[in-house]
């Protein structure tokens, strides 16, 4: 056993499995409120005997059932690369917006953002999933990418977790402090017509599904959960309850057929008999819309199955399955948030700010490091901007403006005071609010201001004469000149 073994074997011990765990009575804790007359807080407590217990990891072949087969399980997973793509993102720069078009024109034509979007999806299906950046630059795959040696992204290509696992992991027990974030070097992909390839991870993008620790990391061959680990249960115990619903629908109304002297009958006659008087009573029934029934012992009735307070409870299903997604309901299953006065704008807003710090944060950096290796001209100011995925309705747009026009107003009578007042010059208001290099902020000129003070001051020290009478004014004759 190498010391890197031996260091990962002393620092994470071997769990003890639930199996082995030997069944133990709820004991009676000091440090808790207990009431022996009602049994709370007691061994006789049902609550106390309440544990949780670890879930089975969904395989790969349950997910992809799901995702094929479950609208909503699908929705769960596409919802954010869908939201996220909606209204896309562009390249920025200040310096130089013709090379950022540029650049964006590269990707699309690489087809980068529905590789992007893939990667996304992928991910969270089933835990992970890479984007391999097909570059040359005269190393080997399983070297670190240098960039300024690229000469351009040549391809790209996609590869979910279920055919990519980590194969080395980079030493951290090298350094002077211990650190357990063991963060991949080389990717084993594996293709889909045979063979295996090697990659560093400089040469991929890495995508993730629902985060986890370290351990359990090295336990998943390097990579995460799906997003459907955590919502399976309540996404069963949903479609459960839709199912049992469509069951009641179908026994809505039973019909119910009173015989005397019943197992009398079927001792004496048969059950053939009893088989032969109930199909013509349902032929007649259906036939002619009547019942013939034998005046003495015979009786048909109906009986209603009550639908009371189930649409509360389906709404209370879906509640709690959209707590457990992290999605709003109205995403989620499509309908319009309940109740007096309800929109549901605060949930689907908080949602799409999700959406879009997953954007910046996440995706980003992925962006940009695809454009690194393009082997084209790259602006320093260079920045992704993700757009906004709310979008605002037409009377909400109208009130903005009537807001901002009413805001403009304001601001204009208090600037005609300052001016008045001769606290601001015209030319400095007419800068803060028509210049973007002031960002509407008003910039006392003070070189401005120490001019016209001296200009006053030696006006008034200095006064011009006084015109001499008959004498030109301003280049003018005195008189007017004689016809």
């Amino acid at each position: 056993m190498s010391i890197y073994d031996r260091l990962i074997k002393r620092a994470f011990p071997p769990r003890v499995t639930i199996d082995a765990v030997p069944a133990e009575q709820p004991e009676v804790r000091d440090d808790s409120w207990v009431n022996v007359s009602l049994g709370y807080g007691t061994s006789f407590d049902k609550v106390q005997a309440g544990d949780f217990f670890p879930s089975w990891i969904l395989s790969d072949q349950r997910l992809s059932a799901l995702y094929y087969g479950d609208a909503i399980a699908a929705k769960i997973v596409n919802v954010v690369p869908d939201q996220l793509f909606r209204r896309g993102y562009c390249l920025k720069s200040e310096a130089n917006q013709d090379q950022a078009d540029a650049l964006q024109k590269g990707l699309d034509a690489l087809g980068f953002n529905r590789e992007l979007k893939s990667a996304i999806r992928w991910a969270r299906l089933y835990g992970g999933s890479l984007i391999l950046l097909g570059v040359n630059d005269g190393q080997d795959l399983t070297l670190p990418l240098i960039p300024e040696r690229s000469t351009g992204l040549q391809f790209i290509q996609t590869a979910d977790r279920r055919y990519a696992t980590v194969n080395r992991y980079y030493d951290n027990f090298s350094q002077f402090v211990f650190s357990v974030a063991f963060e991949p070097e080389i990717y084993q992909v594996a293709s889909l017509v045979g063979g295996v390839t090697y990659f560093n991870e400089s040469r991929a993008l890495r995508f993730e599904g629902e985060p986890v620790d370290p351990v359990k990391s090295r336990e998943l061959a390097g990579w995460t959960l799906s997003v459907l680990q955590r919502p399976y249960d309540r996404l069963r115990e949903f479609m459960t309850a839709v199912g049992s619903t469509t069951a009641l629908l179908s026994d809505a109304s039973q019909a119910v057929f009173k015989l005397k002297d019943l197992w009398k009958q079927v001792v004496g006659k048969g059950v053939k008999a009893l088989q032969d008087r109930m199909r013509m009573v349902d032929l007649t029934r259906s036939s002619s819309r009547s019942i013939l029934l034998d005046a003495d012992g015979e009786s048909f009735e109906r009986v209603a199955t009550s639908f009371a307070g189930l649409p509360e409870l389906l709404d209370r299903y879906m509640q709690f399955l959209s707590a457990t997604c992290d999605i709003p309901v109205s995403i989620l299953f499509g309908r319009a948030a309940a109740g007096m006065n309800a929109t549901g704008d605060l949930d689907v807003r908080m949602f799409y700010d999700k959406i879009a710090s997953y954007g910046d944060t996440e995706i980003t950096p992925l962006i940009l490091k695809a454009i690194s290796v393009m082997n084209m001209p790259i602006p320093e100011d260079l920045c992704v901007e993700w757009l906004p995925l709310w979008e605002p309705s037409d009377k909400e747009q109208a009130d903005t403006e009537l807001v901002e026009a009413q805001t403009c107003k304001t601001e204009a009578e208090e600037y005609a005071a300052w001016i008045a007042a001769g606290v601001l010059f015209p030319e400095e208001v007419a800068l803060a609010e028509f210049s973007d290099a002031t960002n509407g902020e008003v910039e006392i000129d003070v070189v401005a201001r120490k001019a016209s003070l001296s200009a006053e001051i030696d006006l008034a020290l200095n006064p011009p004469p006084a015109p001499v009478p008959g004498a030109p004014t301003n280049g003018a004759p005195p008189f007017p000149p004689a016809k």
